[in-house]
């Protein structure tokens, strides 16, 4: 899961401010086992109801991309 929280880092997403430096910080994503099956993407910067889940199958595709995915899903909740 750290490569993960590394993929996601350094990205500026949807309602993100491009001033902000901490936008860049290792702390910034924490992802945890929701269950068997999928896991969370936890934003520091951005406290989200619901929480953004991940199917673990998807990050056992070598394709997948997961910094385009929360983008996407991101926008998604914020209404982009």
């Amino acid at each position: 899961k750290i490569l993960h929280r590394i993929l996601l880092s350094g990205t500026l997403y949807p309602g993100d401010d491009p001033n902000n430096a901490d936008l860049l910080a290792c702390d910034h994503f924490f992802l945890y086992c929701m269950t068997e099956h999928e896991y969370v993407i936890m934003d520091s910067r951005c406290w989200l109801d619901p929480e953004i889940t991940v199917p673990l199958a998807l990050s056992a595709n070598p394709c997948f991309e997961l910094d385009r995915w929360y983008w996407c899903h991101l926008g998604l909740q914020w209404g982009f």
